[in-house]
């Protein structure tokens, strides 16, 4: 039942999207630990200083490649470093033997973390987790453990096991289903958070949102509805307008200067395991695929394929 469970919940992209030529010197590797395989990371950085630090979990049916269009909008509109990191199985790692899951993806998620914090130095108080639909669950699984200046949340969800429910009306109380429950980790979020949520969303119930946002225990909170989208229709303008004001309202303008951010040529190599082919046999595929693929399906809000991505 797992397996199918995750074949169901992540629909990895095929063939990935490719990374575009213009992004290819924004790409870093986060080196593999005991357990795990190396994470390959974009980051995109503003012409100026940067106030904030997001960092990106991205949904279901989009990868790297497909939402570097939008990451890269919020750098610029919001004078921010956004740092997006790939899931098991994904993008870069769509031949790796690593099986999404939320143990694999939350893995991924504290390592960009740690990375940001410990490698970079970045202040905590000014580093923003996003989560997108099923990025929802590694973004709030970080708030609920490390400290961060704010969580914003795109089309969440309560839990998967609530998710499955709405679409076949029952769920076996015996039956494990062993993924995200933000509804019980959001009780731990202590920090600000922001929901978006399109009122036409027939993937993930808006409903959704209200309930994470009514059950949190602060009221340092906002609730955002697009009532013309859907799941995936949301536009980065909006986002972007709506992110600014969000974090205008709760943030003030440093008064000291933030660290520089600098990827050390270490991290920019491209692990060995993935240089030989072994485990990654599309890997020249997306480092040297065209421009003109990546920005094509870059629309909207960041080439996500209409209503196909959680």
């Amino acid at each position: 039942m797992q397996a199918i469970l995750r074949h169901i919940l992540f629909p990895a992209p095929y063939p990935p999207f490719p990374i575009s030529d213009s992004d290819k010197d924004k790409v870093f590797w986060l080196p593999n630990n005991t357990n795990s395989s190396p994470v390959p990371c974009i980051l995109f950085s503003p012409e100026g200083p940067a106030k904030y630090f997001f960092i990106w979990c991205h949904g279901n049916g989009g990868d790297m490649g497909s939402m570097s269009y939008t990451v890269k909008t919020i750098s610029h509109e919001l004078k921010a470093h956004a740092l997006m990191f790939e899931y098991p199985a994904y993008g870069l790692l769509s031949g790796s033997r690593v099986a999404p899951s939320q143990e694999s993806i939350n893995d991924h998620a504290e390592r960009a973390y740690l990375f940001v914090r410990d490698t970079l130095k970045w202040p905590t108080d000014r580093i923003i987790l996003y989560g997108h639909s099923i990025g929802s669950g590694p973004a709030c699984h970080l708030a609920s453990r490390e400290p961060v200046g704010a969580l914003i949340l795109q089309s969440p969800y309560t839990s998967i096991r609530k998710l499955i429910e709405n679409k076949v009306h029952w769920v076996p109380d015996w039956m494990n289903i062993p993924f995200w429950n933000n509804e019980e980790t959001m009780e731990r979020v202590t920090c600000p958070v922001l929901f978006m949520h399109g009122q036409r969303d027939r993937l993930v119930p808006s409903e959704q949102s209200q309930t994470l946002h009514d059950g949190l225990k602060h009221e340092k909170r906002k609730l955002e509805w697009s009532p013309d989208d859907d799941h995936n229709s949301i536009s980065d303008s909006f986002i972007s307008q709506k992110v600014k004001d969000f974090l205008d309202h709760y943030f003030k303008d440093p008064t000291e200067p933030l660290p520089d951010v600098r990827i050390d040529s270490q991290w920019r190599e491209t692990p060995p395991n993935v240089q030989s082919g072994g485990s990654f046999p599309l890997l020249p595929f997306l480092i040297n695929a065209s421009v003109n693929l990546s920005r094509g399906a870059s629309r909207v809000s960041g080439s996500r394929r209409p209503d196909d991505q959680q």
